[in-house]
Formats: structure tokens, C-alpha cells, sequence
């Protein structure tokens, strides 16, 4: 089968659509159903099953037969939800700093309302580790209660 796919590739480089056509219908399930268990979401699945099979069509050169074009084309499915998560993760860090840009007053963190502010931030931007949200208070030298 390894030789099939990259007889397919040879041809897909040469300008043949159909071969590369026919490595698609091969795939697509089997990346489609490995991109699902990662985000089990449908509507996001697809959309990174169809940029992967895009960069696997626009980076069909740099496959070497060292690895299956099943391995390859999932290694690639997997870059681009990494890079989804990380701007996913810069989207929402990037949130929850301008929602502390300004200097907060000291009294909103005396007393009794120390701990619900804190936990509020917690639970709003839960996609944030409880150590990033304390360092961020710590290096902004907030008073803790």
C-alpha cells in the first residue's frame, strides 16, 4: 500500500488531479475520524480536515517515502491543531489581560471580596491555569487580602 500512495504522489506531482483525488477519498475518513476524537467538535473537525488535506496538497513534495502518507498527512493534521489551540490560548490570555488592564482600586481587593473576585476570574477564564492568574496578580504587586 506504502508504494501505492507514493506512486499516487509521483503522479499528483506531475499534474495528475485524479491520483491525488484518489489518495483524498482514501484518507479523508480516517483523518476526519482522528481530528474528531481530538476535538470532538464536527464543524471544527471539518475545517481542519479540509486545510490538512489543502497543506498536504500544497506540501506534496516534502513527502518522502520514509513514513506512510497516512502517518505524514496526520503529523500535518496535527500541527494545525496544535497552532489552533495556541491561538485559541493567545486569544483568551489576551482577554483576560485587558480585562486587568487598568490599575484596580485597593479596597475591591480587602476583606470578603478578595476571594469572590478571584474566584470569578477563575471560573471566566477557567482555559487559564490558576498559576498563570496568581503571577499575574503577584507581578502587578496587588495586594492579596
Amino acid at each position: 500500500m506504502e508504494e501505492d500512495d507514493f506512486i499516487l504522489v509521483q503522479k499528483a506531482l506531475q499534474g495528475d488531479d485524479d491520483a491525488f483525488s484518489l489518495l483524498f477519498q482514501r484518507y479523508h475518513s480516517f483523518l476526519y475520524k482522528y481530528l474528531l476524537k481530538l476535538t470532538l467538535d464536527e464543524d471544527l473537525c471539518s475545517e481542519l480536515c479540509q486545510e490538512a488535506m489543502m497543506k498536504c496538497y500544497l506540501n506534496l513534495s516534502s513527502y518522502k517515502n520514509e513514513a506512510k502518507f497516512s502517518t505524514w498527512m496526520i503529523s500535518i493534521a496535527s500541527r494545525l491543531y496544535m497552532d489552533y489551540l495556541r491561538k485559541q490560548q493567545r486569544e483568551k490570555s489576551s482577554l483576560y489581560r485587558t480585562s486587568f488592564s487598568g490599575k484596580l482600586n485597593t479596597k475591591e481587593w480587602n476583606g470578603a471580596r478578595c476571594f469572590p473576585i478571584l474566584m470569578n476570574s477563575i471560573r471566566a477564564f477557567e482555559f487559564l491555569s490558576c498559576f498563570d492568574i496568581i503571577t499575574d496578580i503577584h507581578t502587578r504587586r496587588l495586594p492579596i487580602c
